[in-house]
Formats: C-alpha cells, structure tokens, sequence
C-alpha cells in the first residue's frame, strides 16, 4: 500500500473515530448539547463528514461500476487518471483540518477560559476568605482547624498560629451544655448545616455570642471532606435584644415589673401554691391623691415621688415577693408563700409605712398614703386576671373609708355582684327582644270618683312566663346605663299607648316613672322634646313624670333647671314616696312638682296605726301649704277613700280601686267603673 492509500485510509479511520468521540462527548459530558452554540458546531462538523462520505461512495461506486462495463470504457478511462483517484483522498484529507480547526477554534479557547474562571473562582473565594467581616474557620471531618481568616482570630482573641491544628472545643463555653454541641455536629453531618446563636470563649475568658453557621462540604464519593463555619458577632443585637425584652418587661421609670412580668409571676405563684398548703395574696395599691401632688409640684417631681415611694415599698417585701407598676400611681403586689392571714397582715402593715415614709421635694417633705385591696388565693378561687380585678374592687372599697386603709375583698359580695350583672344583661336581652310591657293603674278623683289618669309600671315578661314586677329587677339598673335605656323605653312606649288611646277617643293622662340618674343625665330635656316630637298625637299636658324622693339626687339646683326645662315643654312631674326621705321640706321648696304622692306604706295602716295617721295628715297639710295636689297611694278600701278625703287628699290610687292591668283591659275596667265606681271594701 502508497503513502498516499494509507493517509486516506487513516485518516477515513480517524474522521470517523473522531466523529463518533465528538458525539459521545456532548451526549455525556455536555448533557446532550444543550447550549445553542455547541448544537451549531455539532451540525457543522456532522454535516462535513455527511458531505465527505456522499461523495466518495459516489465516486467509488462509479469508478467499480465503469470496471464491470457498466459505464463507457471513456468513462472508466477518465475515472482512472491520477488525478481523479487521488480527489477522495484529498477530500477526506481537507474535511479533516476542517474538522480539527473548528474544535480548536471552539473549544480549546473554552477549555482556556474555563480554567482562567476556575483560577478566578479560587481567587475570589480566596479573597472572601481573607477579608470577610464573618469569621470564617475551615475544620477537618474530624473536627480539626485547617485555617481560619483574621476576621475570626479577631473574634477569638487567638492568633491564626494557634487555632490551625486546634480542636473545636477550644471554644467551648459553660453556657451550653454538652448535647448541645452534639446536636450541632449532628444536624451538619447527617442534615449537611445547622444554624444558631451559640455562645464561644474568648481567649481573654470572656464568653460572647455569636451567629454560627456550620455546613459541610461532600467530596466526589459524597463523603465529609470540609466543614465550613461561619461566625458573626452578635453581641450588640443580643444586647438591645436584652435592652428590649426589659422594656417590654419592667416599668421605663421605676424599673419595677409590668403588667406583662406581673402576669407571669402571678400566674407561676398560683401554680406552686397548687403543689403547697399555701396562699397567695395579690394587693392592688393607689397612692391617695396623687393627682393633686402632680398639680402641684409638676410632672418630673412628680415622677421622682414615684421612683422613691416605688423604692420604699419594694424595700418593705420580701425577696420572693412581686412589686409591678400597673399605671399611673397604681401598683400590685403578688405575696406567695403565704401561711396564714397574718403573715399577710404583717407585711401589709410594713406596706402602708414604706409608702408613708417622708420624701423630699423642693423644700417639703411629702408624706404619701395608699388604699389597698387585697385578696387571696385559694380562698378566692378566681384565674390570675380575676384576681387583680378583685384586688381593684376591694382598693375601691377601701378608698371609700378613708386614706391609708386596706380592704379585703368579700367573696360573697363578689357573687352578689356576678348576679347582678348577669342580671343586667338579661335585661338588655329583653329591651332587644321585646321582653318588656307596660302595665296601668287607674288614679281617680276622690271627691267625684271620675278617672284622672293612669301610671305605667313596667312589667317584665321572662321566656320562662313569669311576669316580674320592677322590684325584682329595677335594682340592678341602679346608677348606670341601663336606667337611660330602660328609661327611654319607657317614656317611647308611655306615649305610643297615650296615641292609641287618643285614636280611640280616650283622653288619659299617663305618668312616668322617671329613675333619678336618669333625670340626671346631660340633655335629658332635649331628649324628652324629641321624643315628643316623634309622636306628635300626644299632649305635653297629659304626661306627668314621677320622681323618687329617695332618687340620688346629688344637685338639687341642677335636677330643678331639668324639671323646668321639662315644664317648659308642657309636661308636669310629681314627687313619689313622699315623706320616705329625709329632704322632703327641701323637695316641696325648690322643684317644681305639681303633686305630691304620700307612700303606701303610711296609707294603708292609717286607719289602724295613729302614727301613719299623723304623717299622712301632716304631708297633706304641708302639700297644701305650698299649693300642691295629693296623691294617695296604697288605697284598698272605701274607708280609705272617705278618711283620705275628710283629710283634704284629692287622688287616690291603690288595688282597692284597681290593680295594674294591660292597656287593652283599661277602656272595659273604665265602662265598668262608670257603672260602680266603688273601691272594694
């Protein structure tokens, strides 16, 4: 075989070899040629070999066809000139530096540039490693220091000589115990990193925190060859962390505990006096008039008195004992630990002379006192929250005997009160549902036993059937809220049936009870106008209002503008229970009622009880001093009405005459009375 047979057939052998190599490198190593870029080249180098063995299986067949006589022998002589034969060879010769020259164009300027990356990857890490702000420590699998950076000599207080080769636990603080450090090299083995705040021994011996990170590095066969950590100090956010979670717990100006620490403390106090024969007392304390110190001395003495009383009444517990500030001048204090009520007594006492200990401010010396409400667990057997509640009601209780004094708070009271309020929410329940009616009791004319008009007394009609009256109730509407709604509901449904009346040709006038807080209460008489308005069927002149002569009526001046501005509008008022009270010259002389009603408690005995007999003379004869009309009350028999009328009384009242009945009974009891207008005997 020539030289010139032998370099075609190589290099036939080494296109296809490499062909085949160039392919089975980017289906394995390149995963399967995904970069456009490399597609490209692939295609060009495929289609160059394509094109080589097109056309030597062309020419060859050919030139073997024109031996056999297949073709022309011109053909056969043409194909045979050295020059033809040697085209295919020179073919697969140039295909081949083609080939050669586009992989080194390619890809050997890739190989560089990948290796160029590589170093600068190195150097870059190596950059990192060396001027990082976190430490950084390279450890062996075995826990081992390989190199560290200065950032973490830094940190350590150790020189980089003396941590390469050292053991992690050189580190190691008393701050953590050893299944912590366990868990550590647990999580980064088996989970690969762990991340937490840990806290390391300075050389110096100071321990400090430090965010660390730990994550190890896997080798080609996914073994451990490295771990990495990482530390950044965290000193300075641990601290205003601490400087935080103290102001979340404990006052800005006394340093005492808040509500939130209080909470805690007295929530763990209760449970151990569970496991104990024990008690414990809560206390809440209010300095006494502390408001007027602060007008008087201004805010920042102010606050100085509050430091030092706080001061002195946290020297006066014991170590196991909760001082708090709960707001303002208030303060509770959680004793544990507590044997007996003595035990409690005795720091109570030492208490009340902490927070009167003398204090100076600007030239005077300050002597506080404090009221105190005290309770105590087991003996009440309420949640932690409701026990700081009942200290505050029993403080309260305590204010209201003086400066300086401690009460207790009463379990019973307690219950009586939980009555009450779950009776004042059935009531607004039933003002919602319509839960409540108006009953009326005729009042009549004594001398010509003609009706006069009717009062409205409120009649509860429970889901259960009964029908209440207002004794069993009207008490817990007492001084709040619940009299102004009540009320109100009252006075809207009064002159809703004074309409209906109106519509069916009866005129009767109505009178109203009116609760004295109520009366009380800013722009009652705008309300009253409005309501009047609303229902303009109904004559000012045929509403009375009747008011209590026990009410609570703080301000006589005040309670007297009201009923005047209410007789501007057209309405009266009369003074109920007369005589029950202990201001009635008082009543008669300075509020503008046109009648009088004399209690039934004097009326129904008089006939029988010379005293009654006397005090319903002497109300008539002071009733007609001062030019008012009276009303009899409590009237059951006809003896009643002639020994009321010889006495000069003009009205009367009572179930003698008729009991309270429904609006839709009053237009018969009325044809009936025309009929027989006599009281039963």
């Amino acid at each position: 075989m020539g030289a010139i047979e032998l370099l075609t057939s190589l290099s036939y052998w080494v296109l296809s070899l490499l062909w085949l190599v160039i392919l089975g490198f980017y289906l394995t190593s390149r995963g399967q040629a995904q970069e456009d870029r490399n597609v490209s080249i692939l295609l060009v180098i495929l289609s160059i070999d394509a094109f080589r063995t097109v056309f030597e299986s062309v020419y060859f067949g050919l030139y073997f066809n024109s031996l056999y006589g297949i073709l022309s022998p011109s053909i056969a002589v043409e194909l045979a000139k050295p020059s033809l034969v040697l085209l295919p060879k020179l073919i697969n010769i140039l295909a081949g530096l083609v080939i050669l020259f586009i992989l080194i164009r390619n890809w050997l300027p890739r190989a560089i540039r990948e290796k160029r990356a590589s170093d600068d990857a190195l150097q870059l890490a190596s950059t990192v490693f060396t001027h990082a702000d976190e430490g950084i420590v390279i450890m062996s699998p075995e826990g081992v220091t390989l190199d560290v950076n200065a950032a973490f000599a830094a940190l350590s207080g150790y020189g980089r000589a003396e941590l390469i080769g050292s053991k992690v636990g050189i580190h190691r603080s008393k701050e953590h115990s050893n299944s912590f450090y366990a868990e550590i090299w647990r999580a980064a083995r088996e989970e690969g990193s762990w991340s937490g705040v840990i806290w390391n021994r300075h050389k110096s011996g100071v321990v400090y925190p430090a965010q660390m990170s730990v994550t190890a590095v896997m080798g080609p066969d996914g073994e451990i060859v490295r771990f990495v950590c990482m530390f950044t100090d965290v000193a300075e956010s641990v601290e205003q962390q601490r400087q935080l979670e103290h102001l979340a717990h404990f006052d800005l100006l006394t340093g005492l505990p808040n509500r939130s620490l209080l909470s805690d403390r007295l929530s763990q106090a209760v449970l151990q006096c569970e496991t104990r024969s024990q008690s414990v007392a809560v206390l809440f304390v209010d300095l006494d008039d502390f408001k007027k110190l602060n007008d008087q001395y201004g805010r920042p003495a102010a606050d100085r008195l509050l430091l030092e009383v706080s001061s002195n009444m946290q020297g006066a517990l014991r170590s196991v004992d909760t001082l708090a500030r709960f707001g303002g001048d208030e303060f509770v204090a959680v004793l544990p630990n507590l044997d007996d009520e003595m035990q409690c007594e005795t720091i109570l006492t030492k208490l009340m002379e902490g927070v009167r200990q003398p204090i100076k401010i600007a030239d005077d010396n300050v002597s506080l006192s404090a009221s105190m409400g005290v309770t105590l667990y087991p003996q009440d057997s309420a949640d932690p929250e409701q026990l700081i509640r009942h200290a505050d009601q029993a403080m309260y209780l305590a204010k209201g005997k003086g400066k300086g004094v401690w009460q207790y708070f009463d379990t019973s009271r307690d219950i009586a009160f939980q009555e009450q309020s779950r009776l004042q929410g059935s009531i607004r329940r039933a003002l919602i549902n319509g839960g409540f009616v108006l009953h009326f009791q005729p009042l009549i004319q004594l001398a010509t036993q003609e009706l006069v008009g009717v009062e409205a007394l409120i009649r509860w009609e429970t889901d259960d059937g009964e029908c209440l009256e207002p004794a069993a109730f009207l008490g817990a509407t007492q001084n709040n809220a619940l009299a102004v709604d009540l009320g109100d509901w009252v006075l809207r449904t009064a002159m809703a049936q004074i309409e209906a009346w109106s519509e069916q040709g009866l005129r009767i006038g109505v009178s109203v009870n009116v609760d004295g807080f109520h009366l009380q209460q800013p722009g009652f008489a705008a309300r009253l106008a409005e309501l009047l308005a609303t229902h303009a069927l109904v004559n000012p002149a045929n509403l009375e209002l009747e008011v209590l002569e026990t009410s609570a009526l703080d301000n006589l001046e005040a309670v007297a503008t009201v009923m005047a501005e209410c007789t501007e509008l057209g309405v009266s008022f009369a003074i109920d229970d007369f005589g029950t009270g202990y201001s009635s010259l008082s009543y008669l002389r300075r509020l503008p009622a046109q009648r009088i009603k004399i209690d039934q408690s004097f009326v129904r005995d008089m006939l029988d009880d010379a005293s009654d007999l006397s005090i319903v003379e002497g109300v008539i004869g002071l009733a007609h001093a001062f030019k008012r009309t009276v009303v009899a009350e409590g009237v059951e028999s006809e003896e009643h009405c002639h020994a009321l009328l010889s006495l000069g009384c003009e009205l009367a009242q009572g179930y003698g005459i008729a009991r309270p009945m429904p609006a839709e009974a009053l237009p018969q009891w009325l044809e009936d009375w025309k009929q027989d207008p006599h009281p039963d005997s």
